[in-house]
């Protein structure tokens, strides 16, 4: 592919080596990937991710530049990999995500048509895979093994050698409920209404213009440590500088759940403090979204229309 756009995938990890190591297997599997770089950022990892980059990058098919930083959470390691980034485009993506081949491929495309634009690209999960520590070991996460019924939920490194890792993603892959909200909020409004379009900018599977990430003043790092919202606070800021939010399906990569001990509290407080520092009604009304499983993102559109 002539490939014009110079391009930067930007990963942070921490702590999750046995899922690293799957979602580094795909990246060797990437197709039309001229000007491409790989960023990832080992925000002061305990377990044995430090080994396995510095071997992936010693015998990576890409470009990969490893940065260590000093467990600043995620935000600050968001910026460090951005600052650290060569490409014009970034594209961000967790430690926990399978790309598919041509994941990069759709991203750049969706990006030639305008200079301003954010990409969210499709995410499906695993939900099977929340119960295992490590998706490659029929262990469960209280410690008894994996039901034999289940053994074939099993995802480990051979299948990305002989390619079953895509009869594997056809058979156990699913659409989580907030993707879906997201899929179709994104069918009921366009691409230039960014009051609502926003809620796409997750770190999982995005894509922005590096120019208009440093014009919206990089990602907040008085978010700290704790778990949610510093993607979706990046948005809304986006959305202030008028750029367009695009979903591209073809864009995909799947999330291998995991368990999340007090995810739910600490998403809560980094809601609260995502409204106290911008007193929008729109981020007020998410907890209502957020908090009740039965509402989709278009009742939250409606809320907000409904209260001006």
């Amino acid at each position: 592919m002539n490939n014009e756009i110079q391009t930067s995938i930007i990963m942070i990890t921490y702590n999750k080596f046995d899922r690293l190591k799957l979602s580094l297997e795909s990246i060797n599997r990437l197709q039309n990937v001229d000007h491409l770089e790989i960023v990832i950022v080992n925000d002061g990892s305990t377990d044995k991710t430090g080994e396995l980059l510095y071997s992936f990058s010693q015998c990576a098919k890409l470009p990969t530049h490893v940065i260590t930083s000093n467990n600043g959470g995620r935000s600050v390691a968001r910026n460090i990999g951005i600052e650290n980034s060569r490409g014009s485009l970034l594209i961000f993506i967790d430690d926990d995500m399978l790309l598919s081949p041509y994941f990069v491929f759709h991203h750049v495309q969706a990006h030639r048509q305008y200079q301003n634009l954010v990409v969210h690209g499709q995410i499906k999960d695993f939900p099977y895979l929340k119960l295992l520590p490590d998706p490659s070991i029929g262990v469960l996460i209280d410690g008894r093994p994996l039901p034999p019924s289940f053994k074939d939920t099993l995802l480990v490194s051979s299948m990305f050698q002989d390619d079953s890792i895509d009869l594997y993603i056809k058979k156990y892959s699913k659409t989580a409920k907030f993707e879906r909200d997201i899929q179709r909020l994104y069918a009921a409004t366009k691409e230039e209404d960014n009051q609502f379009r926003w809620i796409g900018f997750t770190g999982g599977n995005v894509s922005v213009r590096k120019k208009d990430i440093f014009a919206a003043g990089l990602f907040d790092i008085s978010m700290g440590k704790l778990w949610g919202c510093e993607d979706l606070e990046m948005g809304y800021r986006l959305a202030q500088h008028n750029v367009r939010f695009a979903y591209v399906d073809k864009a995909i990569n799947y999330h291998m759940s995991h368990f999340r001990k007090n995810y739910a509290h600490e998403h809560k407080q980094m809601l609260s403090y995502f409204y106290q520092k911008h007193k929008s009604n729109r981020i007020k009304l998410l907890s209502d979204y957020f908090e009740h499983p039965e509402s989709t993102l278009e009742d939250w559109m409606v809320w907000n229309l409904k209260k001006g």
